[in-house]
Formats: C-alpha cells, structure tokens, sequence
C-alpha cells in the first residue's frame, strides 16, 4: 500500500519550485508492522520505527518506501 502511495505521489508529478533537491514533489515513508506471532508493540514503539525508518529512506536518496526490521529493507 505505502509504495502504491508513493508512485502515485511520483506520477502525479506535482511541481516542487522551492527544493533543491526534486523538481517534483516525491514522498518516502517508513513502514513498522505488528507481526500476529510477535510480541506486542506499543503504538509508541511502533511510531518510532516507521520513524526510524523514514530516516533510513531518506538517508538512502529519499522517494522511496522502508520497512522498519532487524535490517530494514527498502521496497
């Protein structure tokens, strides 16, 4: 879902004047997920590790979708 979201930000191709670094408007978002079989995380934990995540697409180039995990992985 978050990278259907993303593409279609992309292709809308909205113009961006005031950045530096895209033309057009683009967006990265970071992912955390509540596994059935995992322990419970708290709304909490789970807002600092999309955080955590959104930092990672950022730092990779940015426009782009991370998934919060031991080694989180860009999708």
């Amino acid at each position: 879902m978050a990278e259907q979201i993303r593409k279609s930000v992309e292709a809308g191709t909205f113009p961006n004047p005031g950045s530096r670094v895209s033309r057009h408007v683009t967006l990265s978002i970071g992912v955390a997920v509540q596994a059935p079989a995992a322990e419970t995380a708290s709304p909490e934990q789970l807002q600092r590790q999309a955080d955590a995540a959104l930092y990672r697409a950022k730092q990779a180039g940015r426009n782009r979708v991370v998934l919060h995990g031991p080694v989180s992985s860009s999708i």
